[in-house]
């Protein structure tokens, strides 16, 4: 039968009741029954302890007036809770101090990796920002740029682009000249810059006899470079070139971005 000792709650000062069982445990943390705090019995304990020093010593029988202190009668002996681990509010200290120094030690890890994925979306935003800028992503293509210094081209939608109208015509004043007049509008849905218009010749078999290129300042007068033409908003271009002669019988437009905005 396991013999019975006291110890006493370094909270409530109340004495408990223990076993030897309990004692010699790996844990012997118990439980208060008046006030539930959790503390160890062996370092409590009011009797001779010496003999727990080690576990497999049996605890030498004492006398009942050496195990009570003065003016303490069995009846005022509680037994003790030997609680669950998992019931034991106060966790180990060191496990929380072994977190955070496990933590402390990823810290730069953490900041390093953060730092080049940083470094990488930026480097991309720059690299791809042409493409970015025509996309849902252009906000990081200029959030990049702004961290780089760089700029992002306008962005485009070429195929908004709709010719309303157009008439070839020989040139009133100017011998051997050709007037192309056309119409067109930009039917996206935000403004962007002028097109490059290609004209292509072509004879009564609808071959093609002659092309040329022609920058937005070729055919419109107010063209710059900032130039925006808003949506819905129709504009009026006039092209001149020599006149190939009666060979040609037609001629159609063909919208492009301008080489000055194509990256090198």
């Amino acid at each position: 039968m396991a013999k019975e000792h006291q110890t006493e709650c370094p909270h409530c000062t109340a004495i408990l009741a223990v076993d030897d069982t309990l004692l010699r445990a790996k844990d012997p943390r118990v439980r208060c029954g008046h006030c539930l705090a959790v503390f160890n019995a062996r370092e409590c304990l009011i009797t001779d302890a010496t003999v727990y020093d080690g576990l497999d010593e049996p605890a030498p029988e004492l006398a009942e007036h050496e195990q009570l202190p003065p003016g303490l009668t069995k009846k005022q002996i509680t037994p003790a809770i030997a609680p669950a681990t998992a019931d034991i509010a106060e966790p180990p200290p060191e496990v929380e101090t072994k977190w955070w120094e496990s933590f402390k030690q990823l810290l730069p890890a953490i900041f390093g990796t953060l730092l080049i994925s940083l470094i990488l979306l930026v480097s991309s935003a720059i690299m791809f920002r042409d493409g970015l800028g025509q996309s849902a992503l252009r906000p990081i293509a200029v959030a990049g740029c702004w961290i780089a210094g760089c700029q992002v081209g306008p962005r485009w939608d070429i195929n908004s682009y709709q010719l309303l109208r157009s008439r070839m015509y020989s040139h009133p004043d100017r011998a051997n000249v050709l007037v192309i007049s056309a119409q067109f509008v930009n039917e996206a849905s935000f403004a962007q810059p002028l097109p490059q218009l290609t004209l292509i010749l072509r004879d009564a078999q609808g071959n093609e006899i002659a092309r040329g290129e022609f920058e937005p300042k070729r055919y419109y007068d107010k063209a710059t470079p900032s130039f925006r033409l808003a949506p819905n908003t129709p504009i009026d271009a006039r092209l001149l070139i020599r006149d190939p002669g009666d060979i040609a019988v037609g001629f159609i437009i063909e919208f492009a971005i301008p080489n000055s905005f194509l990256t090198p």
